[in-house]
């Protein structure tokens, strides 16, 4: 029997990726196309103490090809984090993960201007304030 020594070792793309980068971590707050923008929920205590740190940050998830894309934060050090069953890297710019999505794993991002709007309200807001939590009932 022989064994291909390339895919030795990588994960199957049934296996979720290790944390941070762990897609049931996070609630998928919309989907688009094959990706879905996944964040803490305000109520989830991650939330709560990830918010006032700076290490707030949206995940990019794609289910199809099994890649994930944590956005910059202070956890991923200012930069974007991509992991994929082939490796993890660390981009300082959407145009950067953009060029590395399609040139190393040959998959479209998800639009940026989407990706904008969700950190926006999701992740800026939330640090500073900006959005008021819900009340329980």
């Amino acid at each position: 029997m022989t064994v291909d020594a390339a895919v030795v070792g990588r994960p199957a793309r049934s296996e979720a990726p290790p944390p941070p980068h762990d897609p049931a971590e996070r609630a998928c707050v919309f989907e688009h196309g094959d990706w879905q923008v996944r964040a803490f929920a305000w109520n989830d205590d991650k939330h709560a103490y990830l918010a006032p740190r700076g290490m707030l940050h949206l995940q990019l998830w794609n289910p199809r090809a099994g890649l994930s894309i944590l956005t910059r934060s202070i956890l991923t050090g200012g930069a974007f984090e991509l992991w994929s069953p082939a490796g993890r890297w660390r981009v300082c710019c959407y145009g950067h993960l953009a060029r590395t999505l399609l040139d190393e794993l040959g998959t479209a991002p998800p639009c940026p201007r989407l990706v904008d709007h969700f950190e926006t309200w999701l992740v800026l807001a939330a640090q500073i304030g900006a959005v008021p939590k819900p009340r329980p009932s």
